[in-house]
């Protein structure tokens, strides 16, 4: 006790540096009898200290904000490392304890999703285009993938659930235009066509096959109009009568869509001109 008496006697409690240090030396000799004695206390003053901490929060708000802002601010690094440790170390126990909140809070988080959704309704379709944008390589692997065991995907373009890559024919549309659709043969439809292609000789090759359509046989009367002329070896430029010849306009949509000119309707089609007028081909 003398010993004890000399120290107290030593220190000036006037001098604030002094007293700091004091405070050091006993919590670094009385380390477990503090942790104790504190763990007591929480026990038996719950309550209070919950009350207390409510309205210290509620009177210091701003403080407290600006004083967490500035503290994640220098210690970024320090922060995001310490999480990232802690759940790769603790998954299974995060993973329950979110499900155990979802499973209590079902309604409360419907509620507020749904108050959020309304509200950020421009956002969120934005924000889904790009991302859909950036990654559709990936997502259309996923796709694939994820059809093949669940028979469910994901739209490339809205991100709705879809039955292999579109939902609806809309998002079809957007994602195959242009370059991007697999009937693109380098933008030749904005070719302009040469000075030779002109309306006397539509109307001779409508004449010269009786105003009827090569494929099905229906006269163009049936339709309320003319017939289309078709290339066909799909060169523009090429408007010799052995290279044209007359088709619905049904028809002439499906031979150019189907993206076969060439290898599949142009030796059909040199064979029936052949049989009706002598025409040869090499």
């Amino acid at each position: 006790m003398k010993e004890i008496k000399m120290k107290q006697n030593k220190t000036d409690w006037n001098n604030p540096e002094e007293v700091k240090k004091y405070n050091k030396e006993y919590r670094e000799n009385n380390k477990n009898r503090i942790i104790v004695n504190n763990n007591k206390y929480r026990k038996f003053n719950k309550e209070k200290i919950k009350s207390a901490n409510k309205k210290y929060f509620e009177n210091n708000k701003d403080k407290i904000r600006i004083k967490d802002k500035k503290y994640y601010e220098n210690n970024k690094d320090k922060i995001l490392t310490k999480n990232k440790k802690y759940a790769k170390e603790n998954k299974n126990k995060i993973a329950i304890k979110k499900k155990e909140y979802r499973n209590k809070n079902k309604d409360e988080l419907k509620i507020k999703n749904k108050k959020w959704e309304e509200k950020n309704k421009q956002k969120i379709q934005y924000n889904k285009k790009e991302y859909y944008k950036k990654n559709k390589e990936r997502l259309l692997e996923y796709n694939k993938k994820y059809h093949k065991e669940n028979k469910k995907a994901i739209c490339i373009i809205c991100g709705n659930p879809a039955p292999v890559v579109f939902c609806s024919k809309k998002c079809e549309g957007i994602g195959q235009r242009g370059e991007k659709s697999h009937f693109w043969k380098g933008g030749i439809s904005k070719n302009p066509y040469p000075f030779t292609w002109t309306e006397k000789l539509r109307r001779k090759i409508r004449r010269r096959d009786a105003y009827l359509c090569m494929m099905c046989g229906r006269h163009q009367d049936e339709f309320n109009r003319s017939h289309d002329i078709h290339h066909i070896d799909g060169d523009k430029d090429n408007c010799n009568k052995e290279n044209l010849i007359c088709l619905c306009h049904r028809h002439h949509t499906i031979i150019e869509k189907s993206g076969k000119v060439q290898i599949f309707w142009m030796p059909k089609f040199q064979k029936m001109l052949n049989k009706l007028y002598g025409y040869e081909y090499k």
